[in-house]
């Protein structure tokens, strides 16, 4: 299982690629863990080389799913959340949506069916 993006745009030099993402390692503490995700420019550099780009991902356990499928979710969705917020001009709480993007969002699937 793994993660592939075109045109991926690596942080600290700016050389744009065409990305694999895969999780190199899982930490589970109690009721969360935090993977990390190795990006390379192929399935096999990203599982056998040194990685070009890490990134951390937090998520909470599922018990009932494999903790590296929880990780995968999490680092792909996008959550929408409604909160209220102040409005200084009418002295009123209004709610307003927020949408929190995985670091992973857009990022597509590596497993082709036949």
């Amino acid at each position: 299982m793994g993660l592939v993006k075109k045109n991926y745009e690596l942080s600290e030099t700016g050389v744009v690629i065409n990305a694999y993402a895969v999780i190199k390692e899982v930490e589970i503490h109690t009721t969360w863990g935090i993977a990390t995700f190795a990006i390379s420019s192929s399935r096999e550099n990203a599982l056998n080389k040194k990685p070009l780009e890490t990134k951390k991902v937090r998520f909470e356990i599922n018990r009932a799913e494999n903790p590296y499928t929880t990780a995968y979710k999490k680092a792909t969705e996008a959550n929408v959340n409604i909160i209220k917020v102040h409005n200084q001009e009418t002295s009123e709480l209004e709610e307003t949506t927020i949408t929190e993007y995985g670091e992973f969002y857009g990022w597509e699937n590596d497993i082709v069916s036949e």
